[in-house]
């Protein structure tokens, strides 16, 4: 069975109640906490540079899931002195230290309430 990629997105939107359809005519907002970009995405060697945005002081996570919806790593944990746009870097690699493997995985951004995903491909 094939899936397409939009599907898998609404999958995973129904699964975390992250990513909510917006009208083809309504205006986009942009969550106050937002990922801003994924690259090198897909990511091929090395590590991908996470860059994300939360609004003001607070606790946020980085994590990877994948497509089904199993957490994969803790990128990130940390508590923001104050809002502002930040990076880090996630090297493809499992919690326990072992690469994933190839294929289609989310990260996700949590800010207090707010939720935001992401997709991210690996191809080694």
């Amino acid at each position: 069975m094939r899936i397409s990629f939009s599907a898998v997105i609404a999958l995973f939107a129904l699964a975390f109640g992250a990513l909510a359809p917006a009208a083809a005519t309504a205006q986009v907002n942009r969550p106050a906490a937002r990922i801003s970009e994924i690259a090198p995405n897909p990511l091929v060697l090395g590590t991908t540079r996470i860059s994300f945005v939360v609004p003001s002081a607070g606790e946020y996570n980085l994590k990877i899931f994948t497509v089904s919806g199993s957490f994969v790593a803790s990128v990130l944990e940390s508590e923001a002195a104050g809002g502002g746009e930040f990076t880090t870097a996630w090297d493809g690699r499992a919690a326990d230290g072992t690469p994933v493997a190839n294929g289609i995985y989310f990260c996700r951004l949590q800010f207090g309430r707010i939720i935001q995903a992401m997709p991210v491909v690996v191809m080694r």
